[in-house]
């Protein structure tokens, strides 16, 4: 065995078989030496001697033709066999490509690591040969032996070596190639493995690695069984270009295993790197700031998300709580693991793209928009609001008085009888009704997914007659037109739904793809591939209109719901919200707040969520005022 891993083969001869047994099954009678002085003697006193010495005779006869027939007859045949070779296909791994922020830092690296496995063509063919390795390979690693039986199941003459033990230590491993050195079909293997920078909130983004399993098999049958593939994150969805291509060598190998010659040989193309629209600075404060806003709140769950609102690039993405990703190759036993799937947190939910939620007020600048495109209402027409709206024995309350408001007011100060008005209809204003606000809801993107480049994405939902019919069995009511007008019941967003609606707003009505990846590099960082901003759909609503949403967001910070936010250094256009939904324990809130700056020529949108958070003043906004601090600074 050597560290590039033995390869040997037995060769037996059928008929040298043969021979040698029918040699073991000859029966010879040996009887022990007579005192002195005694004789041999056949019953009746005749001597056996002579017929003693003839079958002696016949028995060598034959003996010495067995051997001369061994080394005359098949003598050639087995020395050719001695010197006949094999050929073997030994695959070349390549070096997985790195992941870089935006500013070219590496956030994951790739360290050595030692592994022995067997390759189960290459065992020794006899029984008792081959259940003596494997129980000293059992003594040696620290394992059953049952358990290397079990690794061998259904894998007879596979030429894909089976791991038996992974990252062991350089000089273990060097103890243990001494150890099994000659040894058929045992190697030890070098490969890598993934070592993620620890900065909050990247497990999420970054996903990590694993080996195929049966699963995976299927799914990739170009794949080599024994790759490490990506297995959530950046890491599944770019695999086939951090990956690269495996090479291949085609060996001679004599019958002791040593390799003769090398007859063919393709090198591995090592994997391509990564580079991410990620302001690593920018998401180590956005995650201080949610971590602290969690705990003042005593949250367990949270979510922040800021986006270029011209290319959707996705410059910081953080979900609560989150995870070390290096567990997935540190962890072999699974218990820390097995941990974080139990946890009734979630912590390997992604809640930036799987997160859903009720949005709360933050989708009134959304039903604003559709209101105006229908002329539903002009930014002149106000409106004398009550306390709240009576239908039979339901009240629709509002949570504060505000009297007469336009549009423009009715965003800033988060009303919500103007709002029932707009999507259910009051007073002088007919209403969008359900359809038309699920229309528009979708033409902002909710209710499917937005297409971001990592996996499991969750779509959330716009209700609706039919929808409502079909889950809960009852039909629609003007009260649940009013919740949808206003964000509560039934409709369902996630962070990342919500910051490219508003996305959209800033940017003139221009729908985004949001991405994570920049570009696709080579080894050497030289640039393959960069993605141009994708726009899925655009002037769906009147520049015109959206001026008047982005004014009332304005307000919101001027005179509204989001005063804290005067405080940056640009002018900041923002909406809170505080969605309702039910708890085991008791009634609670969640906080959201978005918000896109600076207001008079946009470039990032951030959208925030505590999950049971509470008042969305209390608790989003200083979160967001923070993020946006941070980015443009502070008023002096």
């Amino acid at each position: 065995m050597n560290i590039f891993g033995d390869f040997y083969d037995n060769l037996n001869g059928e008929k040298g078989k043969r021979y040698i047994k029918e040699l073991d099954n000859l029966e010879i009678e040996y009887t022990p030496p007579q005192k002195r002085g005694s004789r041999i003697k056949e019953e009746g006193g005749r001597t056996r001697l002579p017929w003693l010495y003839i079958l002696l005779g016949i028995i060598g006869l034959r003996l010495i033709l067995g051997l001369i027939t061994l080394q005359v007859v098949y003598g050639l045949e087995f020395k050719q066999k001695a010197q006949q070779t094999r050929l073997k296909k030994v695959y070349l791994a390549p070096v997985r490509g790195i992941i870089l922020d935006s500013k070219g830092q590496p956030l994951v690296e790739n360290f050595p690591s030692f592994n022995l496995g067997i390759i189960p063509a290459d065992l020794p063919k006899l029984k008792t040969e081959r259940e003596r390795l494997l129980k000293k390979l059992a003594d040696d690693l620290g394992l059953s032996f049952t358990e290397i039986e079990k690794a061998l199941e259904n894998k007879e003459g596979a030429l894909e070596p089976i791991i038996l033990k992974e990252d062991i230590p350089r000089e273990e491993a060097l103890v243990l190639e001494e150890k099994l050195l000659g040894e058929k079909g045992v190697s030890l293997f070098i490969s890598t493995y993934r070592q993620y920078q620890k900065i909050a909130g990247l497990s999420h983004i970054l996903g990590y690695t694993g080996r195929m399993t049966e699963e995976d098999i299927k799914k990739h049958p170009d794949y080599l069984p024994t790759e490490i593939i990506g297995k959530s994150g950046i890491e599944a969805s770019y695999d086939q270009e951090l990956r690269g291509m495996p090479g291949e060598e085609k060996l001679e190998i004599t019958p002791l295993g040593e390799v003769r010659s090398v007859l063919e040989r393709r090198e591995a193309k090592n994997g391509s790197n990564i580079q991410l629209y990620l302001d690593t600075e920018l998401q180590q404060k956005v995650a201080e700031a949610l971590r602290a806003g969690m705990e003042k709140s005593q949250a367990h769950a949270g979510a922040a998300v800021v986006m270029d609102v011209n290319t959707g690039g996705i410059l910081a993405s953080v979900s609560f709580p989150d995870f070390d990703n290096n567990l997935f190759f540190k962890d072999k036993e699974g218990k820390e693991i097995k941990k974080l799937l139990e946890d009734k947190n979630a912590p390997l939910l992604n809640r930036v793209i799987a997160g859903q939620y009720p949005s709360g007020s933050t989708v009134k600048p959304f039903i604003a928009a559709a209101a105006l495109e229908e002329r539903i209402v002009s930014d002149k027409l106000r409106l004398i609001t009550p306390a709240y709206i009576e239908i039979g024995q339901w009240k629709f309350l509002d949570w504060k008085p505000h009297g007469s408001a336009d549009i423009r007011q009715a965003i800033a100060e988060s009303n919500n009888i103007f709002f029932y008005a707009l999507g259910g209809g009051y007073d002088k204003i007919p209403g969008l009704g359900v359809d038309r606000i699920k229309a528009y809801l979708e033409r902002f993107g909710f209710g499917s997914p937005t297409g971001v480049d990592i996996p499991g994405e969750a779509k959330g939902l716009i209700p609706d007659p039919q929808w409502k019919k079909k889950t809960k069995n009852e039909g629609w009511y003007i009260g649940d037109t009013y919740n949808l007008s206003i964000g509560q019941g039934d409709f369902l967003v996630t962070p990342l739904q919500l910051v490219r609606g508003i996305a959209a707003i800033a940017n003139g009505g221009k729908l985004l793809q949001p991405y994570y990846v920049s570009a696709i590099l080579d080894e050497e960082n030289r640039v393959l591939k960069t993605f141009a901003p994708k726009v899925l759909s655009e002037n769906f609503i009147a520049s015109e209109n959206l001026k008047i949403v982005r004014e009332g967001m304005r307000q919101a910070v001027e005179s509204g719901t989001a005063r804290p936010l005067q405080s940056v250094a640009v002018p900041v256009a923002a909406k809170t919200g505080t969605a309702q939904f039910s708890n085991l324990e008791k009634e609670k809130t969640h906080a959201w707040t978005v918000a896109f700056a600076p207001f008079d020529n946009p470039q990032i949108a951030v959208a925030v969520l505590v999950e049971g958070g509470g008042e969305s003043f209390e608790v989003a906004i200083p979160i967001v005022k923070e993020i946006l601090e941070f980015r443009f600074g502070k008023k002096e």
